[in-house]
């Protein structure tokens, strides 16, 4: 048993011991918790980009998985009809060859897009009706507050980007990513050619002249499905159900087209201007918030990453889908230069 000094003595030495041990501690704390916390600052530096550029590389990932079940439908459908839907196609009953009964007329049909031609390819069951010129109508009405029995159209998450801005909105509307390759711009012609030939692209306008048709098969005749754009991405497109070139397609300039004096109107690069869309057809141009360019598919259902300084030239080239037969849209004469704007 130890004597009353040793105790004593073994408490003091333990006073000793954690007073020294404390002075260490605060000594600690005054000198090293700076330099503590700013090599935790640099590492969380050094972790950002990489742990950004994940994230971003998944959401570029999930885009490109969503884009290609859009093109499987698209040459699903081509299969089936032996023809690529038009970028405006008609939709409903086509009852022209019947007779009209209960005061309804013969022709039932309306105008459409590709994306409502293809949604039972998707796994969706839209009924048409829904998308009809009346139900449109509605449905618009219903947003301005005018109208309150509407059914709402559906939000397609399929059709859209995960980084397109619009699917963190509170109010989800039935917007498009994906638009496809419609050629040049369509062109009204004064005699019988169409707006658009189908030497200068992919989608056609059914709606405008029903005697143009596109297939798989003569893409494949001229320039290759592995060398022609079938779909891209754009933040700046319209509306699934209804629409026009400018918001449901992606373009390429004939040489001319915009007079050189109208900067406000001369067509975009990919990725320029991305988000900020008038509904002008110069914003018919790939467009996304991926860092460097856009996803886009090719008609043989290829996914490639398309870099946004991608030459004009290229790009031309790789929408027409008979480079050779390329020409105005409107009219019937050669291209006198393929370039695009000067």
């Amino acid at each position: 048993m130890q004597s009353p000094a040793a105790c004593r003595s073994t408490k003091q030495g333990d006073i000793f011991n954690y007073e020294r041990y404390m002075r260490l501690i605060r000594q600690f704390e005054r000198r090293d918790f700076f330099a503590v916390a700013a090599i935790l600052l640099i590492f969380a530096m050094l972790a950002a980009p990489y742990l950004l550029g994940m994230r971003e590389a998944a959401r570029r990932a999930f885009c490109e998985k969503r884009q290609t079940d859009a093109a499987m439908a698209v040459r699903d459908y081509e299969q089936d009809f032996g023809e690529f839907p038009g970028y405006r196609d008609w939709l409903g009953r086509d009852r022209r060859n019947s007779s009209p009964h209960d005061g309804q007329p013969a022709d039932e049909r309306f105008a459409s897009t590709w994306a409502a031609k293809i949604l039972p390819y998707l796994g969706r069951d839209v009924d048409s009706d829904a998308l009809a010129p009346r139900a449109l109508l509605a449905h618009a009405l219903k947003k301005q507050g005018v109208v309150e029995n509407s059914e709402p159209l559906p939000y397609l998450p399929e059709m859209m980007c995960p980084n397109d801005p619009r699917t963190h909105a509170e109010n989800l509307e039935p917007w498009l990513t994906w638009v496809v390759n419609t050629g040049a711009p369509d062109l009204p012609s004064p005699v019988d050619n169409p707006p658009d030939w189908p030497a200068n692209g992919v989608f056609l306008d059914y709606v405008a002249d029903p005697n143009v048709r596109q297939s798989l098969a003569t893409i494949e005749a001229a320039d290759g499905a592995s060398y022609t754009l079938l779909l891209s991405e754009n933040v700046d497109a319209g509306s699934w159900p209804q629409g026009n070139e400018a918001a449901l397609g992606v373009v390429w300039f004939p040489k001319g087209l915009f007079p050189k004096d109208s900067a406000n109107r001369q067509p975009l690069t990919i990725n320029q201007l991305a988000g900020k869309g008038d509904g002008s057809i110069r914003f018919a141009r790939p467009a996304s918030f991926h860092a460097g360019g856009v996803n886009v598919m090719l008609c043989d259902g290829a996914s490639r990453f398309l870099n946004e300084t991608i030459d004009s030239q290229v790009w031309r080239d790789l929408l027409t889908s008979d480079n050779a037969a390329a020409r105005p849209p409107g009219v019937n004469r050669d291209l006198p230069d393929l370039n695009t704007i000067e």
